[in-house]
């Protein structure tokens, strides 16, 4: 057995274990994240941490000092050796500056049972995106973790699959799942911000088939300069394909771009995420209590008045916000004249804070939705403000897990997608199948059975409005 000495230790990161240490730490000193529950997977990037150390840091800063994992598995694309499949590092440990850290030798000998997993010392040999996050693994776990590197080759999506299907016994509440990954490769300055967001959001929707539709649809815009729109693509997709029907929430912490470093240029960038997987148990369903609708509401009457009058959203006192005020999920805001409809417009996957989405969607729904003029301030005594919290997607598999009333739909094919909020059905009167031709002909534009042939997801909503909530007693 041997030791896996480091490649890129003093380039992509200190080469001394005081500095790396000094650096990791300054790094979690300048995160704003901090989380109360055990991640169950971390999409961090991996490039010298003079670009994404702190990048990264946000990510590994979630973790608590409560975690009680038994290993964790760094899951990285490689870079410098091409071969098919997955390559598992069978060796004894990985070294760095801080020390060596094992290898769980009996999970790797299980996978290398599997006919998907193989052992290509040259595919690890050079690689920097399993090294790099192997000193924030020790510095967390104070080296006691023992870790599983996973190193992923070219491969196309039936073996992503089959990967995947490898790894899955695995992702449970013992392991850690740490994805290595860069977003998009060259790129100027504002055109990377824009893709990484893109991409990022269908990360978020954690449906492997929406990130391979962004990813194709990313080739098709020829971006100047752009390379890639997700260097790491293969791992991710393996650990969405593990996850989409999981009930997990994922959140983006912190992005940034190399043209943010001292050392980068703003003409060609390299993009860079911290995302966080959180498991989510039935008891944990997400809830808001009448003080939080109410605090919404006015987020959202507040933001309408003051837009209409300067065309600027009025800046929110975060730490003045209930919790789950701060949650990401996504929701829609209706504004409504006389019991006419005068605006709505939502955002389904939630990618920000709740009362930011609800700021959003008040200004959208107000000059945004081209099926109405824009509102004007001498509406405002007569608009009556309604907003809808959207519990996170969940694909359906067969029409007997739709509730009419319940369950909101969206349905999406390629780049074409639309959705009706649980309400609509409900005051229409419609059956399933009315629920579904509609949305697909009317809103997704794919005609009345288009959804047949479609993706279609579900969501659940908390509905709440001006005139009946603030009216209410606490």
């Amino acid at each position: 057995m041997s030791i896996r000495t480091p490649a890129v230790a003093g380039r992509f990161y200190p080469g001394s274990s005081k500095q790396l240490k000094s650096t990791i730490k300054q790094f979690f000193k300048e995160a704003s994240s901090k989380n109360q529950e055990a991640p169950a997977a971390l999409i961090v990037p991996h490039a010298g941490y003079v670009f994404s150390g702190q990048v990264s840091a946000e990510a590994f800063h979630t973790i608590p000092d409560s975690a009680r994992y038994k290993r964790v598995f760094i899951i990285g694309s490689a870079h410098t050796f091409r071969f098919e499949g997955a390559s598992v590092y069978a060796e004894e440990g990985y070294e760095t500056p801080i020390g060596v850290t094992k290898t769980d030798q009996s999970v790797i000998d299980d996978l290398l049972s599997n006919e998907v997993m193989d052992f290509i010392p040259p595919a690890h040999q050079n690689e920097h995106s399993l090294e790099v996050q192997v000193p924030f693994v020790q510095y967390v776990f104070d080296n006691e973790l023992p870790i599983v590197p996973v190193l992923l080759g070219q491969t196309d999506r039936s073996s992503i699959k089959q990967i995947a299907s490898a790894l899955q016994p695995y992702f449970n509440e013992e392991n850690l799942f740490v994805i290595s990954t860069d977003f998009s490769h060259f790129p100027a300055y504002d055109d990377a911000g824009e893709q990484d967001l893109s991409t990022a959001e269908a990360i978020l929707s954690n449906d492997p088939d929406h990130l391979w539709q962004r990813l194709e649809q990313a080739k098709k815009q020829n971006v100047p300069g752009m390379v890639t729109p997700l260097c790491g693509w293969t791992s991710v997709m393996a650990l969405l394909e593990i996850t989409q029907d999981r009930n997990v929430k994922l959140e983006a912490l912190k992005y940034r771009n190399s043209g943010d470093s001292n050392y980068g240029s703003k003409d060609e960038v390299v993009g860079y995420y911290a995302i966080k997987m959180n498991r989510i148990s039935d008891s944990d369903s997400f809830e808001l209590n009448h003080d939080n609708k109410k605090q919404l509401l006015k987020i959202a009457r507040k933001t309408l008045g003051q837009f209409l009058a300067t065309g600027k959203k009025p800046d929110i006192d975060k730490k003045s916000l209930d919790k789950p005020l701060k949650e990401t999920c996504g929701a829609f805001v209706s504004l409504y004249n006389a019991e006419e409809l005068r605006g709505c417009v939502g955002n389904l996957r939630g990618n920000k804070p709740l009362y930011d989405i609800v700021q959003e969607m008040t200004v959208s729904s107000a000059i945004g939705d081209v099926r109405f003029g824009d509102v004007t301030p001498e509406e405002l005594p007569d608009i009556n403000i309604e907003i809808s919290v959207l519990t996170p997607l969940k694909k359906l598999n067969s029409l007997d897990e739709l509730e009419v009333g319940k369950h909101g739909v969206f349905v999406t094919n390629g780049v074409q997608s639309g959705t009706l909020l649980p309400q609509v059905a409900a005051q229409r009167g419609w059956n399933k199948e009315e629920l579904l031709g509609y949305c697909s002909r009317d809103k997704a534009g794919l005609g009345w059975n288009g959804w047949k042939d479609a993706e279609v997801y579900t969501y659940e909503a908390i509905v709440f409005n001006e005139k009946e909530t603030l009216n209410e007693s606490s």
